[in-house]
């Protein structure tokens, strides 16, 4: 499962603004085509200066969060101080 994000830059405003998709995809060829489709939607209502869109893989990120539970209980347990 993939998650879209797209940050953006505005002619009219000073800083980034990130918006993050509400569904998530199967693929990460379908997450990169559905965030295509967010910029292109968003340069169809705004002026847009520059766009980028990332794909974070949810599965991975999970697994990641994971190991480092694990890694800081092992932590904590070995800890002489406790």
């Amino acid at each position: 499962m993939f998650h879209a994000i797209v940050i953006f830059y505005l002619l009219t405003s000073p800083a980034p603004i990130q918006y993050e998709a509400l569904t998530t995809q199967k693929t990460l060829s379908e997450c990169y085509l559905h965030a295509s489709k967010i910029i292109s939607d968003l340069t169809k209502e705004m002026k847009v200066i520059s766009a980028q869109g990332f794909c974070i893989d949810l599965e991975a990120l999970k697994k990641k969060e994971k190991m480092q539970n694990k890694t800081s209980k092992k932590k904590k347990s070995s800890d002489p101080a406790i």
